[in-house]
């Protein structure tokens, strides 16, 4: 009997004891837990992993549908550089092949891969695949009408990081019409020149102009039209003045300068073209001059993407197939006069003629979010911030405002353009 008392009183005394059940308990736990917070990790790393590799396979669908004239084998080649130059090494991917097939009127991009596991392999995973596709719209019927209007004001000749800055103005500007225009089938891309100071330069069929002769083409410096037609896209009216370009001969205080620098500094309008090496050469001869009429540059600007007169090259408002944009520079403020409802010539309302201006364009598109007109705003070297402001409320939207403070930036805004234009004609999925 004692010995049964004994051993039921050590078992009683065994069961109460915890000590040793904190490490058992930690033991049975520890695994688990590990393999919890692997699974946190390892997913993090893999969500990056695939993000990035979503977006080399975005730049690659683009890149292979932007080569409309290349075959087959060379828009592959053209995939793979682009994606392996954005899908930079991660430590622990392991990246398949690319997979590139051309459904028809379209690019589809597949990239598989895996990563691997670190503390998920305690549960016996070893890694983690991954998968992305991209379908692109080929541009069949991607087409562009871009007016380049610039300004050719004299500070624009002014040194900016050891440079002129009209000269850094016109290598950006030919990268992205070369860039736009040898990435498109040919004539789906028409490019215009208006150049600004504070006259445009063009030819008009003389109705049109003030003191003009109807049958008649027109040459020389002009001013903006009389309030309202000076920011809508109206044709003018042959029998009704106010609907008339000013011609600077007509008014001696509009010809302070003189019209013969546009002449001798190259700044004329050229309407849309598809000689875009025409563009080039006068980007290549064009020198700045006088002063600034933004929002006569900009009028023009519409005028040459508007179906309406005077100039004729331009398609259809939504037309289902062509793009329009208006990509404007400036690096001053409104210093020329300009016409307004209240019948006088005044800095001021050069500055609201803008706003309307850019207004009015954006209320062409039939599907706001969706818009086939867009404007393109860049600040250069631009000190002035109710200039800052009223170009970054002209744009389609904020995405399509630049400032640029110096060279580099205004390289960069234009790389940036021309991506944005090339996209907007190759629609992703």
């Amino acid at each position: 009997m004692m010995f049964l008392q004994t051993l039921k009183e050590k078992l009683t005394a065994f069961k109460r004891e915890k000590r040793g059940n904190v490490a058992i308990i930690f033991g049975l736990a520890v695994v688990p837990l590990m393999i919890g917070a692997g699974v946190a990790v390892d997913y993090a790393r893999s969500v990056t992993a695939k993000n990035v590799m979503q977006s080399a396979a975005d730049a690659a669908a683009l890149a292979a549908a932007a080569m409309t004239k290349a075959s087959e084998a060379d828009r592959i080649a053209m995939a793979q550089n682009v994606f392996d130059a954005n899908f930079s090494t991660i430590k622990g991917v392991k990246s398949g092949n690319l997979k590139v097939t051309f459904p028809a009127g379209g690019v589809r991009v597949t990239h598989e891969a895996t990563v691997d596991t670190v503390l998920m392999q305690l549960a016996g995973i070893q890694d983690i695949p991954l998968k992305t596709v991209t379908e692109v719209n080929l541009p069949t019927i991607g087409k562009a009408e871009i007016a380049l209007v610039l300004d050719y004001s004299g500070s624009m000749g002014n040194m900016l990081n050891g440079e002129k800055k009209y000269i850094t103005m016109r290598n950006a500007a030919k990268q992205l019409v070369s860039d736009i225009s040898e990435s498109a089938a040919e004539d789906d891309v028409k490019v215009g020149l208006v150049p600004f100071s504070h006259h445009v330069y063009t030819s008009l069929p003389g109705e049109y102009v003030l003191g003009g002769k109807k049958g008649t083409s027109w040459t020389g410096c002009t001013y903006d039209r009389r309030a309202p037609h000076n920011v809508n896209d109206t044709s003018p009216i042959s029998t009704n003045n106010n609907t008339k370009w000013g011609n600077t001969k007509s008014q001696k205080k509009f010809d302070d300068y003189g019209c013969d620098g546009y002449v001798n500094n190259s700044l004329y309008v050229q309407p849309l073209t598809t000689n875009t090496a025409s563009i080039q050469s006068q980007l290549d001869d064009m020198t700045p001059y006088a002063w600034t009429n933004i929002a006569l540059g900009m009028a023009f600007g519409w005028h040459m993407l508007s179906p309406n007169a005077p100039y004729v090259q331009a398609s259809e408002y939504n037309d289902g197939q062509t793009l329009k944009a208006i990509v404007l520079l400036t690096d001053g403020k409104q210093t020329a006069l300009s016409w307004g409802p209240n019948g006088k010539q005044t800095q001021k309302n050069g500055e609201k003629n803008l706003e309307k201006i850019c207004t009015n364009i954006k209320s062409v598109n039939d599907d706001p979010d969706k818009p086939r007109f867009i404007i393109i705003t860049v600040a250069f070297d631009l000190d002035d911030e109710d200039t800052v402001n009223r170009l970054r409320d002209c744009a389609t939207s904020n995405d399509y405002f630049y400032e640029a403070e110096n060279n580099g930036q205004l390289s960069s805004a234009f790389d940036a353009i021309t991506k944005q234009i090339s996209k907007a004609i190759a629609i992703t999925k």
